[in-house]
């Protein structure tokens, strides 16, 4: 049984958001304005912001990936370390789309 065989539909859609938090501050250079991202992140999946913020940036944050500091968010990862992170989740990077 692989590990992605034993994750359930919310830690596979948990994932897949991470990546696409990492993806989206890639595409804009790694940093942004907080609650714009916020709520483009928030529209794009339908998720309540408050979530956001608890359950997937708190998460980043921890982790080393991101820093959010006054109502920014800026990707602490480098360039290769993101690709290489989104790359083994099964995500390809796609900056400046």
């Amino acid at each position: 049984m692989s590990i992605e065989d034993a994750l359930d539909t919310f830690q596979k859609k948990k994932r897949e958001r991470v990546a696409f938090i990492i993806s989206e501050l890639l595409k804009i250079g790694g940093e942004a304005g907080l609650r714009e991202f916020e709520g483009s992140i928030a529209s794009t999946y339908g998720i309540r912001r408050k979530t956001l913020e608890e359950e997937y940036l708190k998460d980043l944050q921890y982790f080393g990936a991101i820093d959010i500091t006054d109502n920014k968010i800026v990707l602490r990862w480098d360039k290769q370390k993101a690709e290489d992170w989104l790359k083994r989740q099964g995500i390809k990077a796609k900056p400046n789309e």
